[in-house]
This record gives structure tokens, sequence and C-alpha cells, in this order.
């Protein structure tokens, strides 16, 4: 007990000790805290003052000190808290007066601030013009521009060197909007004093009103550095270098703003900003997207969007754009965009408003001329050529003197087949840029196909004379040569070419034709083995090559090179390809097989890659593989149109329509090939013929409306006419489609409307002068010979001989020949194609009784009875068989088999074919 005891005493000894050292009064406090702030120690300063106000709550000056610090802090709010304190507790009402006057302005408690400076006179010019400017300041923000002139000039009057009032001189003129003036007012008051940090503040605001966005950031830094607390102001250094484009200045000041705190708004859309600018867009979008979540910023949902479209996310980037786009200029790129994503995503009644919008702008200026000429780019790759026509000459109106666009048109044009116009373009081109490669090569080669040969040479000729080192002229050069049979000349011009660039895989490959065309197949090889060696995946090399050695039976020696390359760079896919299609002619099939499926990268294998393994497991009867590899290919390249549209045309030579409408509309889940036009009308046409009128007339309409001179529209239009049976409207489709594109299919749509609508004349007539445009298309041929059986059978047969000579396998012309043949009284001839026909399908029933009629007609009873029982056998429930075979027993004296073959008719039946029955019994 005694030790616990004494153990306290020490500790309240210790404790004595230190607080009997000598307390320091407030004088000396005072004293201390004045040396404290004169050197800065403001920590120390503010713990001095709040234990002198602990002791005298009432130390006005103590209160003022605190006040001031604070001020200086920024911390407004407990500075005017302090200092009113002062004020109240007596001491110097001048100063602490101007001081929380300043602290209120800056509250913008503005009535509060004319209020204490009311009738106040202070003692010294500095003094009196900070009053005038404050009072000038808050006369300002309440808008009340008489007043503040009253006192910002007075501040003048007292003093036009103080630095107040420059600086309210500057104020008042950026109020007036005199920016000019303002600003050398405003570099006078800092020319005065550097540290004025208010006065950098304006200066950054003048220079910003003015769109001097560097000198404005430049200025905010300033003002920044003289108040670093101030960390918002960070914010405006950044934007107003990003307004003028230095962005590699306003990316540290962004950095750090995010390094304090990356999920405010304002620092996310700038931040979004920069990443834009760097082409990061999924950065971009994933920050302009977490700024628009918190804040709705318009700006940041602009970047989104603008992010969402060059990700080629459209339906987004419309729908984000779309939502702003009216708080915008109809000339910003907001607007522009849109309109480029409405014709992309078919939106054509919004694209025609914007379009008419732009069109009669009164802003329209030759920057424009690009939103125009991305119009027609988007309207080709959409396939409308003549829309896309239109916006080039429009932006050709706005930028006349650019020859690109001219090129472009004039390449259009010549698309279009308006040769005459296109060439006049070209050279529109060339008289603005006469070394503009794409204008100099496409009328080169525009005349070439128009067998204008000095022309092209000349074209040729003259670019190579401007640009004597251009490798493309010097390509141009050979082709034109090599098209005029100036083969030497060409080599020539191509070996200058690989000279210039020995890299440059065109002239080699055209050394390597030369080459073969004059059966120099070494000499062939070598070229294309160093072209090879410069560009593996380059699929025309390796067909020469597979040429060549077809040529000198060097086959096995090409398998064994492909084999080496294969093995030297195994990701290699082409020669893969070649290989596989070696071993698929020569009925390897595993081997193709297992020669293509070694590799996996599928996003980037081209169409015959996938085109050659389905065949390859088809020729295998690997049927399950066939689908696998469609479903490969169209989950590895989701966006490839021409996945889908090859698995479709599979399946419609098999006649499985179901699977191919279930194809065409997976496809058109994909974002980019929604509205991808040959899909759309594909889905329309496996609707209809899975008999799904209903859902397939609502889809024609709508492509009705977008498409109206679409040719494969018309036609889905002339079909669903059809379904309706309403032949007049089917006929005036068809014919507008037939015009527009003729097509075989159109063709005998059109032809069996005209049938149906008892206008079988216009049908003949119609297939007649198809024949003349197309006189081997075996279908208009058997559909005249069908049409003709009736009314001019001598033509009919003409036609099926026709047909059969063309191609001597076609069963249903044989058969039908045959038929033709007999009932003209040409059994003899008859008999022979009925035979062949027999050879070809042994078994069907149709053929077989046509045959076995003629079998009667000369006589080979036997033959016919054996014939006519097996086509009985194959279709029991067919009269017309029955009776035919009936008619054999007859002639045979088999009259109780004739008899019951008859009595198994059915009493329709026979009423049905009363007359043939009589004739036998």
């Amino acid at each position: 007990m005694k030790k616990y005891y004494s153990n306290i005493g020490y500790a309240l000894i210790i404790f004595g000790l230190f607080s009997c050292s000598p307390k320091k009064n407030t004088s000396e406090l005072m004293s201390e805290v004045k040396t404290q702030i004169k050197e800065g120690q403001i920590s120390s300063a503010i713990i001095n003052l709040k234990n002198i106000l602990q002791t005298e709550a009432k130390h006005s000056e103590a209160r003022y000190l605190l006040g001031t610090i604070y001020l200086q802090q920024d911390d407004y709010i407990n500075a005017e808290q302090s200092l009113e304190k002062a004020l109240k507790q007596g001491y110097n009402p001048l100063i602490a007066k101007l001081k929380l006057a300043k602290v209120k302005l800056t509250l913008n408690k503005f009535e509060e601030v004319l209020k204490l400076l009311d009738k106040v006179t202070f003692t010294n010019d500095f003094d009196q013009t900070f009053a005038l400017l404050i009072q000038g300041q808050a006369n300002l923000s309440l808008e009340k521009l008489r007043e503040a002139t009253i006192s910002i000039r007075q501040a003048n009057k007292v003093s036009a060197s103080s630095i107040h009032s420059m600086y309210g001189s500057s104020l008042l003129f950026a109020y007036k909007n005199k920016f000019d003036l303002a600003l050398k007012a405003v570099d006078d008051a800092i020319n005065t004093d550097n540290t004025y940090a208010d006065a950098w503040l304006l200066k950054a605001s003048i220079h910003g009103n003015k769109k001097e966005y560097k000198s404005a950031a430049e200025a905010y830094l300033k003002y920044s550095e003289l108040k670093p607390k101030n960390i918002g102001i960070k914010t405006f250094v950044a934007r107003n270098f990003i307004l003028s484009g230095e962005y590699d200045l306003a990316r540290p000041h962004v950095e750090a703003l995010r390094e304090i705190n990356d999920n405010n708004p304002t620092v996310n859309v700038l931040a979004a900003q920069i990443a834009y600018i760097d082409k990061n867009y999924p950065l971009a979008k994933e920050l302009a997207d977490s700024a628009a979540l918190a804040s709705n910023n318009a700006l940041a949902q602009m970047i989104s969007g603008l992010s969402s479209y060059n990700l080629k996310d459209f339906e987004n980037a419309y729908y984000q754009l779309n939502a702003i786009a009216e708080l915008l200029p109809q000339d910003h790129q907001v607007n522009k965009t849109l309109a480029i994503l409405q014709l992309k995503l078919g939106y054509h009644d919004e694209f025609a408003t914007s379009l008419n919008n732009f069109d009669n702008a009164d802003s329209l200026s030759i920057e424009d001329a690009g939103l125009y000429a991305s119009l027609g780019m988007e309207s080709v790759q959409q396939g409308d050529n003549e829309n896309a026509k239109k916006m080039f000459e429009r932006a050709i109106t706005l930028a006349p003197d650019n020859a690109e666009l001219q090129t472009q048109l004039g390449i259009l044009k010549l698309s279009n087949t308006n040769t005459n116009a296109g060439v006049d373009d070209l050279k529109k081109a060339l008289v603005i840029n006469p070394n503009l490669s794409r204008a100099n090569i496409a009328l080169a080669m525009t005349y070439l196909q128009s067998n204008k040969l000095a022309e092209a040479k000349k074209v040729a000729s003259d670019w190579l004379t401007k640009e004597p080192n251009n490798i493309l002229a010097y390509i141009l050069s050979g082709n034109v040569a090599l098209n005029s049979s100036e083969t030497d000349i060409a080599v020539q011009f191509y070996k200058k070419a690989v000279t210039l660039d020995k890299n440059n895989i065109t002239p080699l490959y055209s050394l390597a034709v030369i080459a073969t065309s004059q059966e120099r197949y070494d000499e062939s090889n070598q070229y294309l083995e160093q072209l090879i060696s410069i560009e593996k995946e380059y699929p025309r090399a390796y067909q020469l090559l597979i040429k060549n050695a077809l040529k000198t039976g060097e086959q096995d020696n090409l398998e064994q090179k492909f084999q080496q390359l294969i093995t030297a760079t195994p990701t290699t896919i082409w020669p893969r390809i070649m290989l596989s299609r070696r071993q698929i002619d020569k009925n390897q099939l595993i081997d193709a097989i297992t020669t293509l499926t070694a590799l996996t990268d599928y996003v980037s294998y081209p169409r015959i890659y996938f085109t050659q393994l389905i065949e390859a497991y088809i020729k295998n009867k690997n049927i399950d593989q066939v689908s696998a590899t469609f479903k490969t290919w169209q989950n590895s390249q989701k966006e490839n149109a021409i996945a889908y549209i090859t698995q479709i045309n599979l399946l419609e030579k098999q006649k499985k329509y179901q699977d191919a409408l279930n194809i065409a509309q997976q496809a058109l889940k994909q974002n980019k090939l929604k509205n991808h036009l040959q899909l759309l009308t594909l889905e329309s046409y496996y609707l209809l013929t899975t008999t799904q009128t209903e859902t397939a007339s609502r889809k024609i309409r709508i492509l009705a409306l977008k498409y109206p001179e679409n040719a494969f529209v018309l036609r889905l239009q002339g079909q669903l006419a059809m379904v309706h049976k309403n032949f007049p409207d089917a006929i005036k489709f068809l014919s507008k489609s037939f015009e527009l594109k003729p097509n075989t299919y159109t063709g005998i749509y059109l032809a069996n409307s005209y049938d149906k609508n008892n206008e079988q004349q216009n049908a003949i007539d119609f297939l007649n002068i198809a024949l003349n445009d197309s006189p081997e298309n075996s279908a208009y041929k058997k559909y005249l010979a069908q049409l003709s059986i009736a009314s001019a059978p001598k033509d009919a047969i003409k036609q099926y001989q026709s047909i059969v000579k063309g191609n001597p396998k076609d069963v249903v012309a044989l058969n039908n020949l045959a038929w033709m043949l007999l009932q003209e009284g040409s059994s003899t001839e008859a008999l022979i194609h009925a035979q062949n026909a027999k050879k070809i399908a042994p078994y069907n029933a149709q053929v077989l009784d046509t045959l076995g009629i003629i079998l009667l007609k000369e006589n080979q009873i036997a033959e016919a009875i054996e014939v006519l029982t097996i086509a009985n056998n194959s279709l029991p429930n067919d009269v017309e068989i029955i009776i035919h075979l009936a008619q054999a027993f007859k002639q045979n004296n088999e009259n109780k088999r004739a008899s019951a073959l008859i009595d198994s008719l059915s009493k329709d039946d026979k009423n049905k074919w009363s007359k043939e029955l009589d004739a036998i019994l």
C-alpha cells in the first residue's frame, strides 16, 4: 500500500514541477503571435490566438488577427465570424470593416457589403480606394451599373495610380465588354503588384471572354500559384488549356485533379476530353458516362456519344447525341455526326429533315464539305450510289478546289456507267492536283477499259513527267503498256518501280504474271517467292504458283513448299488454304480438314477459309460439322454479313427455308447488320416462302417505303401480290424490278403472273425477248416450252430440244420432249429421249410412265408392262399410271389384270377418266 501511494506522490511532484514553469501573459503571447505571423508560422499563431481568446474572450485584436488569418486561408465562414466579433468588441472599425467587407463580398452578401461600408470615411488613399472598389464590385454583382461606375470613378479621383483603382477600372470595362481596355487596366494593376491574386483572376476571365484560352489558362495558373489552396481553380487551368488545344499542357493538371478526386464530374469531363483527343475512346466513354451519371452534364453526354460513334456502337451513339442535338447549333459536330447516324441506321425521314436544315443554313462553309463527303461515303457503303453522288456534288459546291472530292464524284459516276461525266470529273480533279494518285489511276484505267490506249498512255506519261520518282506512276505506266501489248516496255516500268521500292509487291506480281505468260516459269516463281517473303498473306501469289506448277507438272513440289511455309510460320493462313484446296481436289478430305482446323484465330480469317472447310465437311459427309463451322464463323465475325448469307444460300439450295429464315433473323440482331438491306430482303423473302404472309407483308411495306427503287424490294412486292392473287399489281412490280435489274427469278415470276392473269401471249412475248438477251437461259426455255405446249407444240419441241442440247442430263426437259414428240407422232425419236431420261432417273415414276406409253406406241408391249409396273409400284395411287398399265395389259390380252386395275379405282376417278376407260374396255 505504501508503494502505491508513494508512486502517486511522485507523479504529483513531477506535475507540480512542470506547472510551476512561468506562464506567459496575454501581452507576451500577442507579441509572439505577431512574430509568428510575420515568419509564416501560421498554425502556431492560431493556437496562441485561441489560447488568448479562451482567457480573454473579448480581446478584439486577437479576434481581428484570427479573422485576418482565416481570410488569408480562404476560410471565409470563420473569417466572417471572427471579424464581426472583433468589430463588436471595438477593434479599429475602419480596418476591420474593410476586411469584413471583402469577406462578405466573397460570400456573395452584397447588400451587407454596401450597408457595412455606407458613410464610412477612410483616412488614407489606399484604404479609401479599396473600399470604393469593394462597393463597386458589390453594385456590379447586384447589376447596379450606375452606382458601381460612381464608386470606381471616385476611386480613380482619389488615386488613379492605386492598384484598387486600376483593378476597378478593369472590372468596369470587362462588365461593359470592353475587353481590350479591361486587359490594359488589369495589366497595369499586375505590373504594380504581380502578387495581386484577384487581378490575375480577372485577367484570366478577360482572356477567356476574348477566347484567348491559352492566355486565360496561364493567368489562372498564376492565380493558382498565389492561392494554392483553391483547388477548384485548377479545373479552369485545365479547361482553358483544352480549349486552346494545348492538350499536353492540360494533361498534368487533369491528372493532378483526378488524384485528388477521381469521382468529381467536372474533373472526369476534362479527363474524358483528353482521352477523346488521344483517341482512347473506351476510356473517354467510361469517364464521360461516369460524369453524365453524376451530373447530367451535356458535354459529358456529347463525349460519350461521339466515343460510341468511333467505337461503332452506332445505336447508342444515335440515342446519346439525339438527346442533346437541339441544345447545339445546327453546324455543330454533334448534329453532323447525327445526320451520318440517321443515314447509317436507316432513319430516312429524320435524315431528310437534317439534310434540309444543312442545305438551308446560312453559315455553310468549306469546312462543311467534309460533312457531305462523309454522308456520301456512308451512302456508298450502303450501295446507294445515287444519293452518294448528290452528297459529293454538294460537297464540291462548298469546296470546288478539293481534288479528292472531285475524284470521288468521278469514280461514283463511273460506277453508275456514266462514263463521260465521270471522266470529266477526273479531269477536273487533275487540273486542281495533277499528282493525285487516285485521279490519275482512275482516269487511265477508264480509258483502258474503253480501249482508248493513247489517252491512257498520255495520262500515265504526264504523271510520270511531273513525278519521275513516283512508284505508282511507274506501275500505272506498266499497266498501260501491258494493255497496249508493249510487254517489254511494261517490264521496264515494273522493274523501275521495284528499284525504287524493293518491298512493293504490286510490280513484283506483275513481273511474275508476265513471266508466266511467256512460259518463263522459273523466273515467275522467283518473283513470287520474293513477293511472299515480303507478304506471306497475298493469295494471288499462291494462285499463280499453283498455275505455274500445273504447267510444269511440279504440283507435288509446290505442296512441299506450302508445307515448309506452314512449318516456318504456323499462323500463316493462305498457304494452308492453298494446300487444303489441293487436298480437297485430290479427295484427301481428312488431310484438308486437319490442315485448316490446326488454327483457331477465326476473327481474322477470310471467307474462303470457312467456305473451303465447309466444302471439305460436306464432301466427307460431316453434316454436323458444317453447321458447327458456320456457327464458329458467325460467332467469331458477328458483324460479317457474308458469314450468314453464305449459310442462307446453302440452305436455299437444300430448300430448308425456315432454317434460312432463322439465320437471316439471327444476323439482323447484330447491331451493325440490323439495317443490312440484303438481309432484310432475305428475311421478307423467307417469310413469304414459309407462308408467314402477314409478317412478310408488314416488313415488305416498310422496305418499300425506304427503298422504293430497289429491284429486290420491288420483286418482293410482286411476290406478295402473287400470294394475294393480285396479278395486275404483281405484273407492275415485277416489270419494274426486271427493268432495273434483269434476274431469272424475277423473269419467271413475271411470266407466271402474266400466265395467271390470262395473258399467256404476253408471257410468251416476254420470255422470247428475255431469251434474246440470255439465249442460254434454260429456265426461260423451259417455261416458254411449257406455255407453248397447248398453243404452239412445235415451238415447245424446239425449246426442249435446245435445252437438252445444252444440258443432256436435264431429266425434266428430256421427259417433256419425249412426251411432246409422241403427241406429234414422232414416237421413234421420242423413245430415244425417254430412254435417256430413264438412264438418268431409273426410278422416277413420271419418267417411267412416259417411257411406258411410248413403248406401247412402238408395240414393245412386254417392255412397256415392265416399265409401267415399276412406275405403279413407285406411285400406286397415280390414276394415269394405273390406266396406262391397264392399257398395256389389254394390248397384251391380259384382260383380267386390266379389269382388276380398273376396278381398283374409285367411283369419282372412274367418272373423271370415263373416256380413257371406255377405250380400254
